[in-house]
Protein backbone atom coordinates (compact mmCIF):
# COMPACT_ATOMS: atom_id res chain seq x y z
CA UNK A 1 0.00 0.00 0.00
CA UNK A 2 2.86 2.38 0.80
CA UNK A 3 4.62 2.13 -2.88
CA UNK A 4 1.11 2.32 -4.47
CA UNK A 5 0.91 5.89 -2.49
CA UNK A 6 4.58 6.59 -2.99
CA UNK A 7 3.73 5.63 -6.88
CA UNK A 8 0.59 8.40 -6.84
CA UNK A 9 2.54 10.82 -4.95
CA UNK A 10 5.11 11.22 -7.67
CA UNK A 11 2.89 11.28 -10.49
CA UNK A 12 0.54 13.57 -9.07
CA UNK A 13 3.71 15.86 -8.41
CA UNK A 14 4.68 15.30 -11.83
CA UNK A 15 1.43 15.91 -13.12
CA UNK A 16 1.79 19.33 -11.52
CA UNK A 17 4.70 20.61 -12.55
CA UNK A 18 3.67 19.66 -16.30
CA UNK A 19 0.48 21.22 -15.98
CA UNK A 20 2.16 24.53 -15.81
CA UNK A 21 3.78 23.81 -19.26
CA UNK A 22 1.07 21.53 -21.32
CA UNK A 23 -1.57 22.62 -22.64
CA UNK A 24 -4.20 22.09 -25.71
CA UNK A 25 -4.30 24.80 -28.44
CA UNK A 26 -7.29 26.43 -30.17
CA UNK A 27 -7.16 23.40 -32.72
CA UNK A 28 -7.49 20.77 -29.21
CA UNK A 29 -3.27 19.85 -30.12
CA UNK A 30 -1.34 19.12 -27.48
CA UNK A 31 1.82 22.01 -26.93
CA UNK A 32 4.90 22.10 -24.21
CA UNK A 33 7.19 24.17 -24.16
CA UNK A 34 9.71 24.36 -21.47
CA UNK A 35 11.33 27.83 -20.04
CA UNK A 36 14.18 26.57 -19.23
CA UNK A 37 16.36 25.14 -22.27
CA UNK A 38 13.75 27.01 -25.19
CA UNK A 39 12.33 22.74 -25.62
CA UNK A 40 9.06 22.56 -27.60
CA UNK A 41 7.10 19.92 -28.61
CA UNK A 42 3.52 19.45 -29.97
CA UNK A 43 1.00 16.50 -30.53
CA UNK A 44 -1.23 17.06 -33.12
CA UNK A 45 -4.18 14.84 -34.34
CA UNK A 46 -3.72 14.62 -38.39
CA UNK A 47 -6.08 14.48 -41.35
CA UNK A 48 -6.08 11.24 -41.20
CA UNK A 49 -7.04 10.35 -37.36
CA UNK A 50 -3.92 9.40 -36.42
CA UNK A 51 -1.36 11.60 -33.97
CA UNK A 52 1.83 13.22 -35.18
CA UNK A 53 4.29 14.14 -32.55
CA UNK A 54 7.38 16.60 -33.35
CA UNK A 55 9.80 19.11 -31.41
CA UNK A 56 11.95 21.84 -31.73
CA UNK A 57 14.97 19.21 -32.24
CA UNK A 58 13.61 17.92 -35.24
CA UNK A 59 11.74 14.61 -34.11
CA UNK A 60 8.67 13.80 -35.35
CA UNK A 61 6.93 10.66 -34.65
CA UNK A 62 3.91 9.25 -36.75
CA UNK A 63 1.09 6.87 -35.17
CA UNK A 64 -1.07 6.13 -37.66
CA UNK A 65 -4.92 5.85 -37.23
CA UNK A 66 -5.00 2.32 -37.00
CA UNK A 67 -2.05 1.52 -34.74
CA UNK A 68 -3.50 3.92 -32.33
CA UNK A 69 -6.90 2.31 -32.21
CA UNK A 70 -5.15 -1.40 -31.16
CA UNK A 71 -2.73 -0.11 -28.96
CA UNK A 72 -3.75 3.70 -27.49
CA UNK A 73 -7.52 3.49 -28.50
CA UNK A 74 -8.38 5.73 -25.39
CA UNK A 75 -6.04 8.76 -26.66
CA UNK A 76 -9.35 9.80 -29.21
CA UNK A 77 -11.36 10.45 -26.29
CA UNK A 78 -9.54 10.75 -23.18
CA UNK A 79 -7.55 13.55 -22.61
CA UNK A 80 -5.55 12.95 -19.97
CA UNK A 81 -4.46 9.70 -21.47
CA UNK A 82 -3.26 12.00 -24.43
CA UNK A 83 -1.06 14.33 -21.75
CA UNK A 84 0.43 11.28 -20.21
CA UNK A 85 1.07 9.83 -23.91
CA UNK A 86 2.28 12.81 -24.74
CA UNK A 87 4.98 13.20 -21.42
CA UNK A 88 6.00 9.78 -22.70
CA UNK A 89 7.67 11.17 -25.68
CA UNK A 90 8.53 13.95 -24.64
CA UNK A 91 10.59 11.76 -21.74
CA UNK A 92 11.62 9.18 -24.38
CA UNK A 93 12.64 11.39 -27.09
CA UNK A 94 13.61 14.74 -26.05
CA UNK A 95 17.66 13.59 -26.00
CA UNK A 96 17.49 12.86 -29.77
CA UNK A 97 17.84 15.20 -32.59
CA UNK A 98 16.63 14.42 -36.12
CA UNK A 99 14.95 10.90 -35.51
CA UNK A 100 11.73 9.98 -36.96
CA UNK A 101 9.60 6.76 -36.84
CA UNK A 102 6.39 5.52 -38.02
CA UNK A 103 4.14 3.04 -36.61
CA UNK A 104 1.42 1.56 -38.19
CA UNK A 105 -0.26 -1.43 -38.78
CA UNK A 106 -0.19 -3.07 -42.41
CA UNK A 107 -2.94 -4.77 -44.88
CA UNK A 108 -1.79 -7.89 -43.77
CA UNK A 109 -2.54 -7.23 -39.76
CA UNK A 110 1.39 -6.64 -38.95
CA UNK A 111 2.37 -3.89 -36.84
CA UNK A 112 5.28 -2.37 -38.31
CA UNK A 113 7.58 0.02 -36.71
CA UNK A 114 10.11 1.92 -39.02
CA UNK A 115 12.87 4.63 -38.42
CA UNK A 116 15.21 6.74 -40.51
CA UNK A 117 18.18 4.80 -38.62
CA UNK A 118 17.23 1.45 -41.11
CA UNK A 119 15.52 0.08 -38.34
CA UNK A 120 12.15 -1.63 -39.00
CA UNK A 121 10.05 -3.97 -36.93
CA UNK A 122 7.36 -6.24 -38.16
CA UNK A 123 5.35 -8.15 -35.30
CA UNK A 124 2.46 -10.25 -36.04
CA UNK A 125 1.10 -13.98 -36.42
CA UNK A 126 1.68 -17.21 -38.44
CA UNK A 127 -0.58 -19.42 -39.40
CA UNK A 128 -1.06 -21.15 -36.45
CA UNK A 129 -1.63 -17.83 -34.27
CA UNK A 130 1.87 -17.74 -33.07
CA UNK A 131 3.25 -14.46 -32.60
CA UNK A 132 6.02 -13.72 -35.11
CA UNK A 133 8.40 -11.07 -34.54
CA UNK A 134 11.33 -9.83 -37.57
CA UNK A 135 13.57 -6.84 -37.05
CA UNK A 136 16.01 -5.08 -38.58
CA UNK A 137 18.74 -3.34 -36.09
CA UNK A 138 21.19 -1.46 -38.86
CA UNK A 139 22.02 -4.39 -41.30
CA UNK A 140 21.57 -7.48 -38.81
CA UNK A 141 18.25 -9.35 -38.89
CA UNK A 142 16.57 -10.51 -36.27
CA UNK A 143 13.72 -12.96 -36.47
CA UNK A 144 12.26 -15.18 -33.44
CA UNK A 145 10.59 -18.36 -33.48
CA UNK A 146 8.56 -20.35 -31.11
CA UNK A 147 11.02 -23.79 -30.49
CA UNK A 148 8.67 -27.35 -29.99
CA UNK A 149 8.84 -27.05 -26.19
CA UNK A 150 6.61 -23.48 -26.25
CA UNK A 151 10.31 -21.10 -25.52
CA UNK A 152 11.13 -18.64 -27.55
CA UNK A 153 14.75 -18.56 -29.71
CA UNK A 154 17.19 -15.70 -32.02
CA UNK A 155 19.45 -17.17 -33.86
CA UNK A 156 22.24 -15.38 -36.09
CA UNK A 157 24.83 -16.29 -37.24
CA UNK A 158 26.81 -14.13 -34.38
CA UNK A 159 24.88 -14.13 -31.86
CA UNK A 160 21.48 -16.36 -29.91
CA UNK A 161 19.29 -15.88 -27.36
CA UNK A 162 16.64 -18.55 -25.50
CA UNK A 163 13.70 -17.97 -23.09
CA UNK A 164 12.18 -21.04 -21.91
CA UNK A 165 11.01 -23.04 -19.24
CA UNK A 166 12.99 -25.22 -17.09
CA UNK A 167 11.86 -28.61 -15.74
CA UNK A 168 10.44 -26.86 -12.59
CA UNK A 169 8.46 -24.48 -14.58
CA UNK A 170 10.59 -21.72 -14.31
CA UNK A 171 11.19 -19.12 -17.01
CA UNK A 172 14.99 -19.06 -18.20
CA UNK A 173 17.30 -16.76 -20.25
CA UNK A 174 20.44 -17.63 -21.99
CA UNK A 175 22.09 -15.95 -24.76
CA UNK A 176 25.70 -16.13 -26.27
CA UNK A 177 27.18 -13.19 -24.20
CA UNK A 178 26.96 -15.94 -21.67
CA UNK A 179 24.13 -13.86 -19.80
CA UNK A 180 21.73 -15.96 -17.65
CA UNK A 181 18.56 -15.01 -16.06
CA UNK A 182 16.25 -17.14 -13.92
CA UNK A 183 13.04 -15.50 -12.94
CA UNK A 184 11.33 -15.38 -9.76
CA UNK A 185 7.12 -15.84 -10.11
CA UNK A 186 6.81 -12.39 -8.58
CA UNK A 187 9.52 -10.97 -11.17
CA UNK A 188 8.09 -13.20 -14.52
CA UNK A 189 4.08 -11.50 -13.62
CA UNK A 190 5.52 -8.28 -12.97
CA UNK A 191 7.49 -8.13 -16.34
CA UNK A 192 4.11 -9.44 -18.23
CA UNK A 193 1.97 -6.89 -16.32
CA UNK A 194 4.63 -4.24 -17.66
CA UNK A 195 5.08 -5.75 -21.54
CA UNK A 196 2.10 -7.86 -21.89
CA UNK A 197 3.49 -10.40 -23.40
CA UNK A 198 6.43 -13.33 -23.42
CA UNK A 199 7.48 -12.13 -26.77
CA UNK A 200 7.82 -8.71 -25.67
CA UNK A 201 9.66 -9.50 -22.93
CA UNK A 202 11.94 -11.55 -24.63
CA UNK A 203 12.83 -8.61 -27.21
CA UNK A 204 13.34 -6.54 -24.05
CA UNK A 205 15.89 -8.89 -22.86
CA UNK A 206 17.65 -9.46 -26.33
CA UNK A 207 17.96 -5.37 -26.75
CA UNK A 208 19.04 -4.79 -23.10
CA UNK A 209 21.91 -7.76 -22.63
CA UNK A 210 22.59 -9.08 -26.40
CA UNK A 211 22.52 -5.69 -28.13
CA UNK A 212 23.48 -3.38 -25.50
Amino acid sequence: MKNYFLFFLLTLMGLQTYSQTVKFDVFDNLVYESENDRYIANLKEDIFEGFVFTDSRKNKLTYKKEYIEFKFPELFENKDARIDFFMSLIHNYRSDRRYEATFMIDIFDKIVIEDNKNNKTEIGQDIFGNATYKRRNGNEQIRIVKNISGGLEFKSNRKNATLEKNIFKIWNYTDSRGNKIEFGARTWNGFLQEYESKENIFMFLIDTFLFY
